[in-house]
C-alpha cells in the first residue's frame, strides 16, 4: 500500500468543511478547527466568498468533486472539474482557491507536519494491517482484491483532532482503487490502533466488491427487513447500511481489534437514541460488535466465509437491541 499526503485534496476539504457542505459527524468541530488554525474568525469578504462556494457545491455533487481532486495531476483535476461543472463555475472554485490561499497554507504549515507522523504510525504498523487483510480474505473468499491491496494508494486527510473523529472512505473511479483516511493526529497510546482498524474496515469494503454474490444475498436481505434498517440515523441506503453493520461488526469495532490490532473491544450493553428518536447508528455498530463477539470470533478460527446464518444472527441481535431498554445520548 502507497501512502500519500495529497495536499490538493486537503484544500478542497478544507473548502468543503468551511461550506459545510461534507455534512459529517465533525462538521462542526472541524469547522471551528480549521478557522482557528489558519488565522482566525473569517472576514467579510471572506464570508461572502465562502457563502458563493457553499452554492457551488450544494448545486453539484460534491462528493464526485472530491474524487476529481484524489488526483495528483493539477491539469487533470482542473479539466474533469471543467466538464463536470463547466467552464463559468471551474472558473470560480479555482479562483475562491487562489484568494484563500494564503489562509490554507498557515494551516497546512501544521496540518501536513501532523499528517506526516499519521504516516509515519502507519507504515509503522503495516504488518497489523497485512494480518487483517489475510483475515478479509477468509471471511469474503476475494483473493485477487486481497492481493491487490499492495498497489492501493492511501490517501490521507487532515481531521479536527477531536476524540474519535477519524473517518475512511474509498473510490473505484477510473478503475483506480483508492482509499482516503481523514484522520492527522495520533490517538491517545491505547486507541491509537483503532485507526488501523478502520483502514482495515474500508479495505473489507474493496473486497466485497469482488464477491458479487456475497453482495447480492446483502442487498437481497436489506430489502425483506428495510423497515428494519430504516430505523437508523444515517444517510447511507438500506443496502449499504447493512454491509457497513456487517464489517463493523469485525472492524473497526469488532473481533479484528483484539485479534489483529491489540484493543480491547469496548463494553456498550444497549443502543442508543437521538432526540428523533432515531436509533444511533454508530451505537448500533459497537453494540453488535459486542454481541456478535464470540460468534465472529469462531468465523475467523474456523476459516468460514461470510453466509446467511451470519447475516441472520446480526438482524436478530438487532431486534433484541430494540427490546432492551434503549439509552437517551
Amino acid at each position: 500500500m502507497r501512502y500519500v499526503i495529497n495536499k490538493k485534496l486537503n484544500n478542497l476539504v478544507f473548502f468543503g468543511e468551511l461550506c459545510g457542505i461534507r455534512n459529517g459527524d465533525w462538521t462542526r468541530e472541524r469547522k471551528k478547527y480549521w478557522i482557528n488554525i489558519s488565522g482566525g474568525s473569517l472576514k467579510a469578504e471572506e464570508k461572502n466568498r465562502i457563502k458563493y462556494l457553499a452554492t457551488i457545491f450544494s448545486s453539484s455533487d460534491y462528493e464526485k468533486i472530491e474524487i476529481i481532486f484524489l488526483s495528483p495531476q493539477t491539469f487533470k483535476i482542473k479539466s474533469e472539474i471543467k466538464k463536470l461543472l463547466g467552464i463559468e463555475k471551474a472558473k470560480k472554485i479555482f479562483d475562491i482557491i487562489n484568494f484563500f490561499n494564503a489562509r490554507f497554507e498557515r494551516a497546512w504549515k501544521t496540518e501536513s507536519q501532523n499528517l506526516s507522523q499519521v504516516k509515519k504510525y502507519i507504515q509503522k504498523n503495516s504488518e497489523k494491517i497485512l494480518k487483517a487483510a489475510e483475515g478479509i480474505r477468509v471471511l469474503t473468499g476475494a483473493r485477487q482484491a486481497v492481493k491487490n491491496f499492495s498497489n492501493i494508494s492511501l490517501n490521507l486527510i487532515a481531521s479536527s483532532h477531536s476524540k474519535g473523529d477519524i473517518i475512511g472512505w474509498f473510490s473505484t473511479d477510473d478503475k483506480k482503487t483508492k482509499l482516503v483516511l481523514e484522520c492527522s493526529y495520533l490517538p491517545d497510546i491505547k486507541t491509537k490502533n483503532f485507526l488501523l482498524a478502520v483502514i482495515a474496515h474500508e479495505l473489507f469494503h474493496l473486497a466485497l466488491r469482488e464477491k458479487k454474490d456475497i453482495l447480492k444475498q446483502i442487498d437481497y436481505m436489506a430489502g425483506k427487513n428495510k423497515k428494519l434498517f430504516n430505523l437508523f440515523l444515517t444517510q447511507e441506503n438500506t443496502p449499504r447500511i447493512f454491509e457497513e453493520l456487517i464489517i463493523s461488526s469485525f472492524t473497526p469495532e469488532g473481533i479484528f481489534l483484539e485479534k489483529y490490532f491489540s484493543e480491547k473491544i469496548k463494553y456498550h450493553p444497549t443502543m442508543k437514541k437521538d432526540v428523533n428518536g432515531k436509533i444511533s447508528y454508530i451505537s448500533t455498530r459497537r453494540f453488535l460488535a459486542n454481541r456478535l463477539k464470540i460468534i465472529s470470533s469462531e468465523y475467523i478460527k474456523k476459516n468460514k466465509k461470510l453466509d446467511k446464518k451470519y447475516f441472520l444472527n446480526l438482524i436478530k441481535e438487532i431486534k433484541y437491541g430494540q427490546r432492551v431498554k434503549l439509552a437517551a445520548h
